[in-house]
């Protein structure tokens, strides 16, 4: 819990407004209840539904298919399959602000990318 409002104290010093959830089955509960947010960054370690259940689960979904996801974990053999699954950045904690900003930064670039030029 302290990790989590320690990120959220990150995010929101950086200008983000913050969505928090206490697992992976409330993740996917608040992300039918909010705006489309920039970016998801979700844990592989959570109660309930883990965060590659939760990866799964989102891009399954054709409305969020493409919506960028950072992953961060201490198991760090869960790569692989992370990425194979659709995260788009995989972070090992603990996380310091520059990192953090750099994979923001990637993030954002690829939702960039895959928008329409017009």
């Amino acid at each position: 819990r302290s990790y989590r409002n320690h990120l959220e104290r990150v995010f929101t010093a950086l200008g983000y407004k913050v969505a928090l959830a206490v697992n992976g089955q409330d993740a996917l509960h608040k992300l039918e209840e909010i705006d489309t947010p920039e970016f998801i960054i979700v844990d592989v370690e959570m109660p309930e539904m883990n965060g590659l259940e939760f990866t799964e689960r989102v891009r399954a979904m054709p409305q969020h298919d493409e919506l960028p996801i950072m992953m961060m974990t201490t198991k760090y053999q869960y790569e692989e399959k992370a990425m194979s699954i659709g995260v788009d950045v995989f972070l090992k904690k603990p996380l310091d602000p520059p990192v953090l900003q750099k994979a923001i930064a990637t993030v954002k670039g690829l939702r960039m990318s895959k928008e329409p030029l017009a």
